[in-house]
């Protein structure tokens, strides 16, 4: 697939588990605004106590985004849609068609629901708007890309927790609604993740694969290696070496030791802190 670069990209980090910046509120979440030389779309809206006054305080007007675009269907990326849609009765809303699942996690007999109502009766059809269901590559704007489903290839890398479609626990849920979003700039590939449940490193290769590109430049999101073991840690971090990847943004559900060991490899010069209220440029 050839896709055209991308003219001037400005990513601004509304929600996200730090925040810095006075005022700036901070969520167990994730969303993105991105605001192209075509146009603007919103990336997660996280669980939804922070991204209205984060967009207020950061100067971003929700009811000018165009497109608003789901990872996949847990709370801490759609809890804010119905405050986003409240605002803007025009955006087109994209996810894949999965991400209206019953979705649930947990352990040990202790399971509990992770998807929102909201989602799941599909009240976000009204009133009525463009809804764009996203299973292949889908281009969002010229230029923004969305992955659609990602193969899963890699033999170590798995959803990252226990995730269920029933509140029994039985039923695995494979969250094939995860998807992420990237962009060819002039330094080379950009991706924006949500949670890479599909596996941080079968989405590079998978954005690789369909653009034709060699190398990815930038990555900025959560890679849900949270319960990763060493082993999974290091072969991620060998696998992005490989990829020539020259930076490297992790947040939100990455955790702790693995976003520590991805600092210690790739140092404070190509290393991104990510946070609430981190805005980047992209050209």
């Amino acid at each position: 697939m050839l896709i055209n670069k991308v003219g001037s990209v400005e990513m601004t980090m509304l929600v996200e588990n730090e925040a810095r910046g006075r005022s700036i509120i901070s969520e167990h979440g994730l969303s993105y605004w991105l605001r192209t030389d075509n146009g603007a779309l919103l990336f997660d809206c996280g669980q939804g106590s922070a991204i209205l006054p984060n967009a207020k305080t950061l100067d971003i007007d929700l009811s000018e985004v165009e497109h608003v675009v789901l990872s996949h269907g847990h709370y801490d990326h759609t809890g804010g849609l119905s405050k986003v849609l409240e605002l803007n009765s025009k955006a087109t809303l994209w996810m894949h068609p999965h991400a209206i699942e019953p979705k649930f996690s947990g352990s040990g007999g202790k399971v509990h629901r992770i998807s929102e109502a909201y989602m799941e009766s599909q009240a976000f059809s009204y009133p009525p708007r463009p809804i764009c269901p996203i299973e292949a590559p889908t281009e969002i704007l010229p230029g923004i890309m969305a992955t659609g489903s990602i193969p899963r290839e890699t033999e170590y890398e798995d959803t990252g927790g226990d995730f269920y479609l029933d509140a029994a626990g039985t039923v695995e849920d494979p969250i094939l609604d995860d998807m992420s979003l990237f962009f060819l700039s002039s330094s080379g590939l950009v991706v924006i993740l949500g949670c890479a449940h599909a596996g941080v490193v079968n989405t590079l290769n998978y954005i690789l694969k369909i653009t034709g590109e060699s190398r990815i430049d930038t990555v900025i999101g959560g890679m849900h290696l949270l319960h990763a073991d060493d082993a999974r840690i290091d072969r991620t971090i060998e696998a992005f070496r490989e990829l020539k990847i020259r930076r490297v943004g992790p947040c939100h559900c990455t955790g702790f030791k693995p976003t520590h060991r991805l600092y210690e490899a790739w140092g404070a010069e190509h290393f991104i802190r990510c946070h609430a209220g981190m805005r980047m440029r992209f050209s």
